[in-house]
């Protein structure tokens, strides 16, 4: 008897579902009025298919065959409440609570890191990279007048978080990379002094210029961490950071697809292949992200080196050494730069990336 109650109420939400989809996917159609000849009605479209999976699978919320950040914030949505036709009642006991997420957990499809790193690049390349490499279609310091390449690799990724030009320089060696509204990060051993100040420029060219009031060297590292004299507003986006676990993350043999960028604001292509003193880079061993590929100069010191993550810039390191890049590990620091944040008078902290749908391997 339990048993069928149960079919019966999964039967009744799966009607329920197909109704409302099938509501969504159904344009009505107003006849065209006219004299001559008679009106006739345009058909209605039919409903497009949706291919519902019977049994589901345990925690498939939205029952389409996997169990995913949708039935996750599905099951958000519905913790704590109670009802016989609940999408995250996985347990089917008329409540949404934790038996139902260990449910949801034991099910969630994790994704491999290094495969989505990869997947992140490989597919923006269009094999045309002298002109994708370019961040900027106009970059005139003078003027001063910035407009972003429509044909970069990175066109859509948000890549404001990066200093377009210093004070110091006149140009864009000694460049910054935000990690919060007011703070950033470059390498100790090029670094701007404090009083100068620094451009950051928003997806439509607008300029915003800030000046800088601190900044600390983390331990004895090279990482030197700047506090501007004010906030940059939301239009500009600081940069997110791994966690201090982030090596758990990778399984075996080291190399990950990665990104560099220059003095001449070019995204290059490279690969992380080891984290165990610090972050270094190789050459990619992949033939199209090969062709994207730039070595570190001289100049290119507190560049970043960062990972495409959620098609978001998640910063490695900074450049410390040429070739393919090598620089201080930033996951290793996050205490660290935190507490020098605070120390210089900033109210932020950095913004851990969201890691909850890759899997763990150490």
């Amino acid at each position: 008897m339990a048993k069928s109650k149960k079919k019966k109420r999964r039967d009744r939400r799966i009607k329920r579902r197909n109704r409302r989809r099938k509501n969504r996917n159904t344009k009505p159609v107003t006849p065209e009025v006219t004299t001559q000849p008679a009106p006739v009605p345009a058909p209605i479209a039919p409903p497009q298919k949706v291919v519902i999976v019977d049994p589901p699978i345990p925690g498939d919320a939205n029952y389409d065959g996997n169990v995913d950040e949708e039935d996750l914030a599905i099951f958000q949505s519905e913790f704590g409440l109670k009802g016989n036709d609940l999408s995250a009642d996985f347990d089917q006991d008329g409540d949404v609570d934790l038996s139902d997420f260990a449910i949801l957990r034991a099910n969630y499809k994790l994704i491999d890191l290094t495969t989505h790193a990869a997947e992140q690049i490989d597919s923006r390349l269009q094999q045309d990279p002298d002109v994708e490499k370019l961040l900027w279609s106009t970059r005139d310091h003078l003027t001063p007048e910035y407009i972003r390449n429509p044909d970069s690799w990175l066109s859509d990724v948000d890549v404001t978080c990066h200093s377009a030009w210093n004070s110091w320089s006149a140009g864009n060696r000694r460049t910054a990379t935000l990690i919060a509204p007011d703070a950033y990060v470059c390498s100790w051993h090029f670094k701007n002094p404090v009083g100068y100040t620094l451009r950051f420029i928003e997806n439509d060219g607008t300029i915003h210029t800030r000046t800088i009031a601190a900044r600390v060297q983390i331990g004895t590292s090279d990482i030197c961490v700047g506090k501007l004299d004010s906030d940059l507003p939301p239009s500009i986006t600081h940069a997110k950071v791994p966690p201090a676990n982030l090596s758990e993350y990778f399984e075996g043999s080291l190399r990950v697809a990665a990104v560099g960028l220059d003095q001449e604001d070019h995204a290059s292509c490279r690969d992380l292949t080891s984290m165990s003193y610090s972050m270094r880079f190789s050459t990619p061993i992949d033939p199209i992200r090969l062709l994207y590929y730039e070595a570190v100069i001289n100049g290119d010191s507190g560049d970043p080196g960062f990972m495409l993550i959620n098609n978001e810039i998640v910063l490695l390191t900074t450049w410390t050494y040429g070739g393919a890049g090598s620089g201080s590990k930033i996951h290793t620091q996050l205490t660290e730069i935190n507490d020098a944040l605070a120390s210089m008078g900033s109210t932020h902290t950095v913004d851990v990336v969201d890691m909850r749908k890759f899997k763990k391997y150490g």
